[in-house]
């Protein structure tokens, strides 16, 4: 609860701020100027309900604050009752009384003081007497009307209507008898009134005060002030819950009594205050403690795994008094729940344990009491909420039991992705919802990698809060191994998130859902980096012949390489390049070798795959060759080896005295010689392959028929004894 007054104060004093700054245009509803469409709002404090915010406390929309599991107990759904306190005490004065009947069927009628008034009480009440963490809804009900009384006298409108204002939403006593009704107090110690404050209290009263903290096994009462009409108008103390049980005592009249005890080992104490029709006086404040042993259970435990054993938790020892513990068993995508006893000792008719199949249910499935062992208990909707509760009195050694459930969920535990460079995975419910409860996470690590990519190819998860700070179904990337590094990223809603990089080679992936509302899921890839075993600058190779691979050896090549080598031997005339092996993933990663010094020369060939290429040759005395790999998949690599031939004495010689024509040519070209010896004649196409056979040509002119060869650019080369040379053949 205290988190849900630490959400409503927020919401007070921003709403004051709105009123201060736009007093014409303010109103009573909370960021309708951010959101979309136009007008529309996250909660009310006029109307709290049409943001499904209880506007009750205990009424309707209330979120039961031990329900951790959901909003933190509440938090931005239980601030409406507070939201609700205000607007009632300060809303605008030309309407100055609102009444109306709350949901617990009380009727009411609120006298409003105008918003400046009920900021100052407020705010005191904030400032002087609520603590951080642990105040409740009735810790500010007493601090608010201390406040008032602080302010503005506890005989004032002002304090009548901070109560009128309260009672509206539920919490206190009817404001025309200062108090009325059963106010129940389960903290170990507290302090509480007659109501009146520093007036009298008020004719014909009738009011009860239940003190019943968790574990206590005896509660003491001691009264710092005390004024009431002898005789007349009495407070009353029992042994007990209620005026059933044994009187502890009777008091009236001026003298302070002397401090009053329940009988060792019972931890409720019942205090009735009742007045006549005539005489008031100034009433009473009374202080209690109690001995509590601490409850070895107390406020919801979830239950998520498939199987699982649990106990009220005392063990060898007694379960306290005053309990009231709650098991939720919901394992994801359960369709049936199966409950058995294995112990169980309670006290007949006063302690025990009952059985639900839902959240929602008000009749239990299932009720056992006493000391003999229950029979199995199965709930058909895949959910069982088991209660445990116990009296002010007479405790014995509790249960114990185990469950089992049917069904069974799309994803679980940590499963770990190494094996690959690239994958994609998913919450793994396909077409399906996945599962309330679930809790997976999936660790990436491929080998050798220095950074991982993750990607997500679909997204739909609950969303969040209209505010933003409850997230309910989540996918949280951390950069690291576990969900202790330091996180990249929390994705919720249905927007598929951007891509989230790790500052290493492992990342770590966390899914979680509550325990309501499923959607579609989502799906993702990763990728992978390496270091690369080739260099990205340009490595120049001038020997005439030489080896050089992908650098990779005996491991696999590594993602996104992009190295270049440039082979340009001294002298050369030509380079033939030959792979020895060759295994890279087809269509993605390869070789592409161009016919010059850089990528602007034409292309001899591009290779992929896992066939071994055929040999390339330049056509000059430059070869530059381009190695890529993509983001995924890497192989072995390749090696190759190549050879060069040199510009000869010769080749001036074979250049002067050949002469090529026509060229370009429609196909059939002639050869003239000069020279007396035969010369060679090979013709091979732009990725280095032969295309026709090797034509003899002897001096004068020879002519040969190209006519079958494609449109395009070709390299003749023509070879004697001493060299070669080549030149380029246009075919049109």
């Amino acid at each position: 609860e205290s988190g849900a007054l630490d959400e409503s104060f927020a919401d007070i004093f921003g709403t004051c701020i709105e009123f201060y700054t736009k007093p014409t245009t303010a109103n009573w509803t909370l960021f309708e100027d951010i959101k979309l469409p136009t007008g529309n709002f996250s909660r009310s404090m006029s109307s709290p309900n049409l943001r499904q915010q209880p506007d009750t406390y205990n009424g309707q929309y209330w979120v039961n604050p031990t329900n951790l599991n959901f909003d933190y107990g509440g938090v931005h759904f239980n601030s409406g009752v507070q939201n609700h306190w205000f607007y009632l005490l300060a809303q605008n004065t030309s309407t100055p009384t609102i009444t109306g009947t709350n949901d617990l069927g009380n009727q009411y009628s609120v006298t409003s003081i105008g918003i400046n008034k009920a900021r100052q009480i407020a705010y005191r009440n904030l400032t002087t007497y609520l603590s951080s963490s642990t105040s409740t809804y009735m810790d500010s009900y007493y601090g608010s009307l201390q406040a008032a009384q602080d302010l503005y006298g506890a005989d004032s409108q002002e304090y009548n209507s901070v109560r009128q204002a309260w009672y509206a939403v539920g919490i206190g006593n009817d404001p025309s008898n200062f108090c009325s009704g059963t106010t129940l107090l389960t903290s170990s110690s507290g302090t509480f009134t007659d109501g009146s404050g520093s007036a009298n209290y008020g004719n014909n009263s009738s009011c009860n005060w239940v003190i019943a903290p968790a574990g206590a096994t005896q509660i003491s009462l001691n009264f710092s002030t005390f004024n009431t009409e002898a005789t007349y108008d009495l407070v009353r103390i029992y042994n007990g819950p209620d005026d059933t049980y044994p009187l502890l005592g009777t008091y009236s009249g001026n003298t302070l009594p002397s401090t009053i005890s329940t009988t060792a080992g019972i931890g409720a104490m019942c205090v009735k205050f009742t007045s006549d029709a005539s005489n008031t006086f100034s009433g009473w404040t009374a202080s209690y403690t109690s001995l509590v042993t601490t409850p070895a259970c107390s406020g919801l435990t979830m239950l998520t795994t498939p199987t699982g054993t649990f106990s009220d938790g005392s063990g060898s020892n007694n379960y306290t008094n005053n309990q009231k513990c709650l098991w939720y068993i919901a394992p994801p995508c359960a369709t049936s729940v199966t409950l058995s006893f294995t112990s169980f000792n309670t006290e007949l008719n006063y302690d025990g344990v009952a059985i639900y199949d839902s959240l929602t249910a008000t009749t239990p499935i299932a009720a056992f009491t006493g000391t003999s062992l229950p029979t199995s208990v199965t709930s058909s909707t895949g959910v069982m909420i088991v209660a445990f509760i116990t009296d002010f009195s007479s405790t014995s050694q509790g249960f114990s039991a185990n469950y089992i459930s049917t069904g069974s969920s799309f994803c679980s535990g940590t499963t770990t992705l190494s094996t690959a460079d690239y994958g994609t995975f998913s919450d793994g419910s396909g077409t399906n919802n996945y599962c309330n409860n679930s809790n997976c996470s999936w660790l990436i690590q491929p080998q050798n990698a220095t950074s991982v990519t993750l990607n997500f190819t679909s997204f739909d998860l609950e969303q969040a809060s209209s505010d933003g700070n409850s997230i309910y179904d989540v996918v949280e990337v951390y950069d690291g191994t576990s969900s202790s590094a330091t996180l990249l990223g929390k994705f919720t809603g249905n927007n598929i998130p951007q891509s989230v990089s790790s500052t290493g080679g492992s990342i770590f992936i966390k899914f979680t859902s509550d325990i309501s509302s499923t959607y579609q899921g989502w799906s993702a890839n990763y990728t992978s980096t390496q270091n690369s075993f080739c260099n990205s600058s340009t490595s120049t190779l001038t020997a005439s012949s030489g080896t050089f691979t992908d650098g990779s050896g005996v491991d696999k090549y590594a993602n996104n390489s992009e190295c270049t080598w440039l082979i340009q031997p001294t002298n050369a005339n030509s380079v033939t390049l030959n792979f020895s092996s060759f295994d890279t993933e087809l269509n993605y990663d390869g070789v592409i070798v161009y016919n010059g010094a850089n990528n602007s020369a034409p292309v001899l060939g591009q290779f992929t795959g896992t066939t071994l290429p055929p040999s390339v040759t330049s056509s000059g005395g430059s070869m530059y060759v381009v190695f890529l790999s993509d983001e995924a998949l890497r192989s072995n690599g390749w090696t190759a080896n190549y050879n060069s031939t040199t510009l000869g004495i010769n080749d001036f010689s074979l250049n002067e005295n050949i002469k090529i024509y026509p060229n370009p040519t429609s196909g059939i070209f002639s050869i003239q010689s000069t020279l007396d010896e035969n010369i060679k004649v090979q013709i091979f196409d732009i990725l280095g392959k032969q295309v026709l056979k090797t034509y003899t040509v002897g001096k004068g002119i020879n002519s040969i028929d190209a006519s079958d060869l494609s449109k395009g650019i070709y390299l003749l080369k023509l070879i004697n004894e001493k060299g070669s040379t080549t030149q380029k053949l246009i075919i049109e």
